[in-house]
């Protein structure tokens, strides 16, 4: 069952990528890509379309994570120079 956490568990467990939905996997375990191998070709596509359009949505986050952490080291620098 996948979580969205697919791709931070493939990392730690790293092995070949897979030439067809680009995810890892251990070819010593498996023979064929346990992501994909029960798939056809529009449906890889369709996984990856949807990957590239979750990892898209999280961009403007981590925007505003910048903003906002350089917002607070200026109060707090700003603060610094008061006392």
């Amino acid at each position: 069952m996948d979580y969205g956490y697919g791709s931070l568990h493939d990392d730690l467990n790293k092995g070949e990528p897979c030439e067809r939905c680009t995810r890892y996997y251990d070819h010593n375990k498996h023979h064929e890509c346990p992501h994909c191998s029960d798939m056809d070709d529009a449906t890889v596509r369709k996984s990856l379309l949807r990957l590239q359009r979750k990892k898209k949505a999280f961009i403007p986050l981590g925007y505003l994570f910048l903003v906002v952490s350089v917002i607070l080291l200026l109060m707090v620098t700003a603060m610094a120079k008061s006392l």
